[in-house]
């Protein structure tokens, strides 16, 4: 099961301007522009490593999703895994990522 993680959490530099979230990345020198749910996925990734059902339910429980809408919410979390991974953002652990912390 893949345990996702943010590990150059640390070292993102965030910033918010009228309710736009620019995130720079030092290891890519990229920028991005982030929504909130993005920004929530990096937060919980900040600590341990977790699963997608375990991110599901903890932004579940934070954005208040009701039991008859949590199925397209899943669908939503599992894109933003996808685009976040994409952009070098977050790892699903497949390769030594320890160098990136060098």
């Amino acid at each position: 099961m893949t345990r996702w993680h943010c590990p150059l959490y640390k070292r993102f530099v965030r910033r918010c301007w009228n309710d736009e979230y620019f995130l720079y990345n030092p290891g890519s020198g990229q920028t991005h522009l982030l929504n909130q749910m993005a920004l929530d996925i990096l937060d919980l990734l900040a600590g341990e490593p977790l699963n997608s059902a375990e991110i599901q339910r903890l932004l579940a429980e934070t954005w208040e999703i009701g039991d008859d809408a949590r199925h397209a919410f899943a669908g939503r979390i599992e894109q933003h895994l996808g685009q976040l991974r994409h952009l070098g953002l977050i790892s699903d652990g497949r390769f030594d990522d320890r160098r990136l912390l060098a």
